[in-house]
């Protein structure tokens, strides 16, 4: 049941905006902090990138792939809109990368093309959605399009969903070390922690200095955040899923809704932490 103080103080922004707000709170040691729609299904968007970068990092830890391996980035890799390996950018052949960029670019530009390219050596959606499988989340959690195959879709649909529950205890098994060895866990959340496209979400009105590991996903009308935050004492950590779907407002407006939930719910967090 959530803090009744707490959800006093979430609701204005909650209900501050078209659309729906999903969100999911929880503590490593306490445990469920406040929950909102948080089992309502939401598109995912680039947030489900997340299990794509573990399924590619587990193949690492199985030796079937390495980090330091050489990619070749084909013109037919790259799909309609990438923020770094774009048409715009590398229309002629001579690109390659190492794994260790590519996932690096997926997760903290949010980048396309490295998505795909991480797909295809994770082996593909079957293994990714077998690993799912595997951790009891392929329920909760459908990961089912490449980014290539979702852009040929026309409208939103089932594909790519999940709950924001669903998310954020995806991220605690992540940071408890279930998923990946320790180095591997440790180099995805490094990626995480200079997400670039995130500074106006989960970690805007946060404390300076606060460690934060997340992920967004963005299209029109879709505006999310994902993370794992260090409180301050270092001991315990809160991990946060804020999913908004079909909302009419701006970007802008949404993040700023995620960036204020976020904050209330750290100081509350802070607050009662013992």
């Amino acid at each position: 049941m959530n803090d009744k103080s707490l959800e006093a103080q979430l609701n204005p922004w909650l209900n501050s905006i078209t659309g729906t707000v999903g969100v999911f709170a929880s503590q490593s040691k306490q445990g469920l902090l406040f929950a909102h729609n948080s089992d309502q299904i939401f598109y995912l968007a680039s947030t489900y990138k997340l299990p794509i970068a573990v399924q590619c990092l587990r193949c690492v830890d199985q030796g079937q792939v390495k980090l330091d391996q050489w990619v070749e980035v084909n013109h037919q890799d790259i799909p309609e809109y990438s923020p770094i390996l774009d048409h715009r950018h590398f229309s002629y052949p001579g690109v390659k990368l190492s794994v260790q960029n590519l996932i690096r670019l997926m997760i903290e530009y949010s980048d396309n093309t490295a998505s795909d390219l991480v797909l295809k050596l994770a082996g593909g959606i079957p293994s990714v959605r077998k690993f799912l499988n595997e951790f009891g989340f392929l329920d909760a959690i459908s990961i089912d399009l490449s980014i290539m195959e979702s852009f040929a879709e026309t409208e939103i649909s089932s594909h790519d969903s999940a709950t924001p529950e669903a998310m954020a205890n995806f991220l605690n098994q992540l940071v408890a070390g279930k998923f990946l060895s320790a180095s591997s866990t440790q180099f995805l959340l490094e990626c995480m922690q200079r997400c670039k496209t995130g500074t106006a979400r989960i970690r805007a009105l946060l404390p300076e200095g606060t460690v934060v590991a997340s992920k967004t996903g963005t299209i029109t009308g879709f505006v999310h955040d994902v993370g794992i935050i260090d409180l301050p004492a270092r001991t315990e950590k809160l991990t946060l899923a804020i999913y908004i779907k079909e909302t009419t407002v701006s970007q802008k407006e949404a993040e700023n809704v995620i960036a204020n939930i976020s904050k209330i719910i750290f100081d509350h967090a802070v607050s009662t932490f013992p």
